[in-house]
């Protein structure tokens, strides 16, 4: 191994370990946080809460499957080379969860541009029952689309001595590569652009007049997702664009031959890559904080409803 690979992996390993166990901490914190604050049942009433409660829920359960393993492997352990039902159950976890969650997103982003739009019609389709609808069958679809994977995946020798929990080599795997590619990266990326540059036209657009308390109340909690999108979608599709590119990349010359050093080089890229996707899953609930006051308040409200409720628990009023 060269001077370069080797320095490369010992830096991707304490990236990876340091940055990576940080990530899962605060990431934990945030998605519980979120489940919690949009489970509410005064959250619920507006159905965009629906998306995003749906949408922490999978990043929750997306950093156990995919951040804590890759965390672990470079500490040394990984039950993946040896045992193929932990290989096969979280590959197909890690695919599964790594898809559906910016498809929840772009859920969301549909839902704020109906509530955003002028028109009557359009707002009327921002409903719980198209919400609940859209999340199963959105969920449905690409469980039974990759479901044939549990039966393929498998533990691969790669090379000699380089066991690999992974999709079958050849023609299959370029074939994956490429839908998922498409279905993974580039069609939510391209939907949530369209969406939320149309809920911006929207927002400029729509002249709300001076209406009751109650109606007034409701449109600041639609005002209040369409910020939480917003920073969805501006921390998301960037990252997204550049993991999708080097992809591309890499599809494009995979039978090339290249150097070890290059080699190197790009194992330790689209590592980061995948490190960097979960930069957003831990911190977007604490950007919303700092940019919504409303929201701020909000969710100081619940967590005060929370710590004073389990108080009344532990210290029961006695009449």
């Amino acid at each position: 191994m060269s001077t370069l690979s080797d320095s490369l992996s010992i830096i991707l390993s304490y990236f990876c370990i340091i940055l990576g166990s940080l990530m899962l901490v605060i990431g934990t914190i945030a998605t519980l946080l979120g489940v919690i604050i949009f489970s509410r049942k005064t959250m619920r009433q507006n159905p965009g809460c629906i998306y995003f409660m749906t949408y922490y829920i999978i990043n929750f359960i997306m950093l156990y499957v995919f951040l804590f393993p890759s965390i672990i492997i470079y500490l040394g352990i990984n039950p993946s080379l040896y045992n193929i039902s932990y290989c096969k159950i979280f590959l197909f976890l890690q695919i599964i969860t790594t898809i559906i969650s910016p498809y929840y997103l772009v859920l969301a982003s549909i839902d704020r541009a109906f509530i955003s739009s002028r028109k009557v019609s359009k707002r009327q389709l921002s409903t719980h029952r198209f919400a609940y609808w859209s999340i199963f069958i959105i969920t449905l679809f690409f469980i039974l689309l990759y479901f044939h994977l549990i039966i393929i995946i498998n533990i691969y020798q790669i090379y000699p001595n380089y066991p690999l929990c992974y999709y079958p080599p050849g023609i299959y795997r370029v074939f994956i590569g490429i839908i998922n590619l498409i279905i993974k990266g580039l069609l939510p990326s391209f939907l949530l652009i369209i969406f939320g540059l149309i809920t911006f036209h929207n927002i400029h657009q729509r002249v709300i007049q001076p209406i009751r308390n109650a109606i007034n109340i409701h449109r600041s909690k639609d005002r209040q997702l369409i910020i939480i999108l917003l920073v969805e979608i501006f921390t998301y599709v960037p990252l997204a664009i550049l993991s999708n590119l080097f992809t591309l990349y890499r599809q494009c010359t995979q039978y090339q031959s290249k150097s070890a050093d290059l080699q190197a080089i790009e194992y330790f890229t689209i590592n980061l890559f995948y490190l960097f996707y979960f930069i957003p899953i831990s911190i977007n609930f604490y950007i919303y904080l700092f940019v919504s006051k409303s929201f701020r308040k909000k969710t100081y409200e619940i967590l005060f409803q929370f710590w004073r409720r389990d108080q009344l628990q532990v210290f029961p009023i006695n009449n």
